[in-house]
């Protein structure tokens, strides 16, 4: 048997093994990474426990307003100068039916509250969700503006070694001086020295990525080549005030503001007579285990209803200072409240300022990019007929490097500020899938 369980057991880590080199392999997308990290994220699955806890706080505020029924036993001894010189046993067996059927609304104030605190998760959940899509779609698009620059300069080497080879060739038969043989070979080392920086920086956004999505893997497999697309990329209208209202991060913070609404309620309601309407059921058996009588000759059964009244005249103004300090924490909820859509407008403006300078920038850089890209072929001919010099071929090659650098750079964070934007008005996850 012990054979048995063995083979199952080695061919369960062989399907494990396999299965985690098929999803290993496997290129992830945008989208896929957003779903993984619902599923992964420790952020998002603290506030999905978090949303657990408030829908059984709202459960458990329901059955506040139930009966509840008690049982009690109790066996042991008794004795005393007044009884027999031997201790005699005493057992009791009880069972009790309770019910608060009234007591100044607490009960519902609390589900109330909890209610509200449930909304609150809801909405922190949802937030928690779309700062974390947000977070991924920034380092994702920095992901692919690195691929743009890696393959910037693998072309710009390509063509310096290409330029350096005849320059070599022309060194050693005497046409080139060595210095101008020196500065050619220093450009072509500074430019493989950023190729490495630009590998070094992919692979240190992938581990980022590993981070913010909580990849359980070794390998994250991504696009290895750039997927930028030639669409023009138009600026949404922005409705600031809408923008606002509807926020998630403004809502939770009038729901708190809600929520001690009702808590200064509580406390208004602890400095007036406090009415109460319960009513019990109780049985009770006692001397149950001697079995000297039958067994229902020692029963009781008892009931009440009953109507309290109660009333703190005095206890030195605490019912009072609880009051204004309930007044206060809700002064600071409003102001923090007030605060959130202050907080909100200014970003939502700035973030509407940067896009449309970015939309201007990425204009300009793609007209740019354009003539660098007619410079450059214009002096890499000049230079093949003899007519200039290969420092300005390297210049031009430079100038044109930086232009292509410029404009995905402003493209790709154009893209992210426009996701940022679907992170405001709540739908960038619909935007991705």
């Amino acid at each position: 048997m012990s054979g048995i369980k063995l083979s199952k057991g080695a061919m369960l880590l062989f399907l494990t093994f396999i299965f985690s080199l098929e999803v290993s392999s496997k290129v992830v997308s945008l989208k896929e990474l957003v779903a993984y990290s619902f599923k992964n994220s420790p952020d998002i699955q603290n506030q999905m426990l978090t949303l657990d806890q408030s829908e059984l706080d709202v459960l458990n505020a329901r059955i506040s307003f139930f009966p509840s029924l008690d049982f009690s036993t109790q066996q042991g001894l008794e004795g005393g100068s007044t009884t027999e010189p031997d201790p005699d046993t005493t057992s009791e067996l009880g069972l009790s039916l309770s019910e608060t059927l009234y007591n100044n609304g607490t009960f519902l104030r609390n589900l109330n509250i909890s209610k509200l605190q449930k909304k609150s998760s809801l909405l922190s959940l949802r937030e928690q969700k779309l700062i974390k899509t947000l977070s991924i779609v920034r380092i994702y698009y920095d992901y692919l503006n690195s691929l743009e620059n890696l393959e910037i300069t693998k072309q710009q080497v390509n063509l310096l070694e290409d330029q350096f080879d005849s320059i070599s060739n022309q060194y050693k038969q005497g046409m080139q001086t060595r210095i101008d043989y020196l500065r050619f070979k220093s450009r072509l080392q500074r430019s493989k020295l950023d190729l490495a920086e630009n590998q070094v920086f992919i692979k240190n956004k992938i581990e980022e990525l590993k981070r913010a999505v909580g990849w359980r893997g070794e390998n994250l497999l991504l696009e290895e080549s750039p997927l930028i697309k030639k669409q023009k990329l138009e600026l949404p209208k922005f409705d600031i005030e809408e923008l606002v209202e509807n926020h998630r991060l403004y809502k939770i913070s009038k729901l708190n503001t809600n929520v001690q609404e009702i808590n200064i309620k509580e406390v208004n309601a602890t400095r007036w007579p406090v009415i109460s309407l319960e009513s019990n059921v109780t049985y009770s058996g006692s001397d149950y285990l001697k079995g000297t009588s039958e067994y229902r000759e020692s029963d009781s059964t008892s009931w009440n209803a009953l109507v309290k009244l109660s009333w703190n005249l005095w206890d030195w103004g605490l019912r009072k200072n609880r009051t204004f300090q309930a007044r206060f924490e809700k002064e600071k909820l409003q102001h923090l409240e007030f605060d959130q859509a202050l907080k909100l407008r200014q970003d939502i403006k700035t973030l509407r300022n940067n896009m449309e300078q970015l939309s201007q920038n990425l204009s300009l850089s793609l007209e740019l990019k354009k003539l660098e890209e007619t410079n450059y072929k214009s002096l890499e001919r000049d230079y093949r007929n003899g007519r200039t010099d290969y420092l300005n071929l390297i210049n031009a090659l430079n100038d044109l490097a930086s232009a292509q650098r410029a404009y995905f750079q402003n493209y790709y964070r154009l893209i992210q500020l426009l996701y940022e934007y679907y992170y405001h008005e709540g739908t960038i996850i619909e935007k991705i899938s």
